[in-house]
């Protein structure tokens, strides 16, 4: 096989004038200028449009009708006229915020006139060596005085008469207050009457 390629290789070099058989002539073609395609322009970039929400006029008000668990699909039904379901807010619904608790916080005793709440022993009362208890209600102002005092119990009428002289004139509270703002309030005190020494 070598013998034979190199005899080919051989016959190739020495006669370049040979030309295959089939082969008439071959004629070479000056090149045309043939123009460079024009560009093709980019497609312009699509730019995404966000659907318009529909006028709140316009909403159909919608509920879930959940039909036996054994047919597999819901069925969805016009509201019309039929108030929403609770916890669902419809077209036109004002949330308000949950209503607040406002903190109280009651009367408290004056601790600058603590000496002044003890009413003076009845005279009467006090030569007879008789003791006793006085309950009562006071309406403390939002300035801190008494406004007006309620008896609840009371051992004897001379008790309870110099116990509301003593509680209008110069009992003195902090007066209530509601979410930090003075205001009037009940307060429950008790008064003894007690002979020491």
């Amino acid at each position: 096989m070598a013998i034979n390629g190199a005899i080919i290789g051989a016959l190739l070099f020495s006669s370049p004038e040979i030309i295959p058989e089939g082969i008439k002539y071959i004629r070479l073609i000056d090149p045309i200028e043939v123009p460079d395609p024009e560009p093709i322009p980019p497609e312009p970039i699509k730019q995404k449009v966000e659907p318009k929400p529909a006028p709140a006029s316009q909403i159909t008000p919608t509920t879930l009708v959940f039909p036996p668990k054994d047919s597999g699909f819901i069925v969805e039904k016009p509201l019309g006229d039929t108030p929403p379901l609770p916890g669902t807010i419809g077209p036109g619904t004002v949330v308000q915020d949950p209503p607040h608790n406002p903190i109280f916080v009651g009367p408290q005793i004056a601790r600058k006139y603590l000496n002044a709440f003890q009413p003076p022993y009845p005279p009467g009362k006090q030569r007879l060596g008789e003791e006793g208890v006085v309950v009562v209600r006071v309406l403390v102002g939002a300035d801190g005085r008494v406004k007006q005092v309620e008896r609840v119990e009371a051992a004897d009428d001379a008790f309870y008469e110099v116990t509301v002289s003593q509680a209008l004139r110069k009992w003195r509270f902090t007066p209530a207050t509601r979410d930090g703002v003075p205001v009037e309030g009940w307060r429950e005190m008790t008064v003894r009457f007690e002979i020491t020494g």
